[in-house]
């Protein structure tokens, strides 16, 4: 089967839907892209591209934007006279995300050795939301933060109806740095931090003068692979799968309740199911392969991703043109 949809591609390396970060459109970041197109057999020649990945951050550019957030939070947290400790124990997500194809490969030689542990250093699509708030957002609330910077920390008595979280002089460093992160909560020396703390300002100083996102590229991702999994040549491929897997005495409705089989989030330490494991990983393995089932998958996926950016196309641009403004933004506070 081979789906041929258009795609705006000209430079290397995957893009992945990340937690905490939007997307940069690589049609608004590189001048002379040419169009190429896309198939089930280019996606396992270009590790598995799809469409909206061309919309997306590379790696390298989310761990800027988070080292340059995780700066700006470690200065506000010295603001309010936080010790060191508290303020470098505040973390923001950087390049762990979610692989923004629908089946990955798991190559046989991985699954020999390591399991589904090569699937899984990627947020599992089981155990954690797919698609994350944007960077911006209020940790506590998961509400947009305001464009503009946030006036200097100072104290203040909390609101009326604000939280009763009063930290004594013994807090944890975790707690601490939780609270003057997030905010709505009075630190050990007595300084009142308001709702969306540190990470609002911070958010506040990386969107300086850039117009609100209407669209996430993230979140067309998201509805593009819905999509395909209720797809019917998604459904007989996954079919074919199972049949494979159950010839070799494993019985799996779907890769995923074998990635995410229970056994392998016990105690690895017990030789047997690891063993188990490895075996299980390595009958996978074979039955992507023998089923074309990362390729195929991926070439549905990619027809349901381009049909919503014929349709946002110019949206996506917009917002490729905002992002590019905080990535901008993110290397100039690195550079200071």
């Amino acid at each position: 089967m081979e789906v041929k949809v258009e795609e705006v591609r000209c430079r290397s390396g995957r893009a992945r839907i990340i937690p905490g970060i939007l997307a940069i459109s690589a049609s608004v970041l590189l001048a002379g892209c040419g169009t190429q197109h896309y198939s089930a057999a280019s996606a396992s020649r270009n590790d598995g591209r799809l469409p909206l990945d061309s919309y997306m951050l590379s790696d390298g550019q989310v761990e800027t934007l988070a080292r340059a957030q995780q700066k700006l939070e470690r200065q506000c947290a010295l603001d309010y006279g936080v010790p060191a400790a508290v303020a470098d124990s505040i973390h923001v997500p950087g390049t762990s995300g979610i692989d923004s194809r629908l089946f990955k490969p798991l190559p046989i030689a991985a699954a020999r050795s390591t399991g589904y542990d090569t699937l899984n250093n990627a947020v599992s699509r089981q155990t954690a939301p797919r698609v994350a708030p944007p960077l911006g957002t209020d940790r506590a609330n998961a509400t947009p933060g305001p464009a503009g910077p946030s006036p200097r920390p100072r104290q203040t008595r909390p609101p009326a109806d604000a939280p009763a979280v009063v930290l004594g002089k013994s807090a944890p460093v975790a707690q601490q740095a939780a609270v003057v992160a997030a905010g709505g909560g009075t630190l050990p020396n007595g300084r009142y931090v308001p709702r969306g703390g540190c990470t609002k300002k911070a958010v506040s100083r990386l969107h300086k003068g850039a117009p609100d996102l209407t669209v996430d590229p993230r979140g067309l991702a998201l509805t593009a692979q819905l999509s395909a999994e209720k797809d019917a040549r998604v459904s007989t491929v996954v079919h074919a799968w199972s049949s494979c897997m159950s010839a070799r005495g494993y019985r799996y409705d779907s890769p995923s309740t074998a990635e995410n089989d229970t056994r392998w989030r016990g105690d690895l330490t017990r030789s047997s199911i690891r063993q188990q494991e490895l075996k299980t990983a390595a009958a996978d393995s074979e039955c992507r392969q023998e089923t074309q089932l990362p390729d195929k998958g991926s070439a549905v996926e990619a027809e349901y991703q381009q049909r919503l950016i014929t349709a946002r196309g110019a949206e996506l641009n917009k917002a490729a043109a905002v992002t590019r403004m905080w990535y901008r933004t993110a290397v100039s506070v690195l550079s200071h």
